[in-house]
């Protein structure tokens, strides 16, 4: 269950890098820029989230994740994800295999095409 009081993101879909070249993101093998909707927080790169839960609420994951890069919704970067943005976020998976729901999920252009989503929080 998602506790509200507690800082936490909506990832939308795999941010699509190929159709959107000019955005500064990080990649790397345990690491995945996701388009983020509307933050309810301000949360600062370098925060660390420990849960995944998916759109039903369930619990799928739980290990260290890292919020590395943030891109707001202008392609500006930022050392925060501001409350109330949309953002395209960057985050690296520390330890742990990497859930599988992240592989299957869908590579998107836009924070306008997502079909499910998954809620990064501790």
């Amino acid at each position: 269950m998602l506790d509200l009081s507690t800082p936490w993101i909506k990832l939308l879909g795999i941010f699509d890098s190929k159709s959107n070249p000019d955005f500064h993101l990080l990649s790397g093998t345990r690491t995945f820029n996701f388009f983020v909707e509307y933050c309810y927080f301000d949360i600062p790169v370098g925060y660390e989230f420990s849960k995944i839960l998916n759109s039903d609420g369930v619990l799928i994951y739980r290990n260290p994740m890292i919020l590395k890069n943030v891109n707001q919704q202008f392609n500006i970067v930022t050392d925060t994800i501001p409350l109330g943005w949309k953002t395209v976020c960057s985050i690296e998976f520390k330890d742990g295999p990497i859930p599988k729901g992240i592989f299957d999920f869908s590579v998107i252009n836009s924070w306008y095409e997502s079909r499910d989503y998954f809620i990064l929080t501790n």
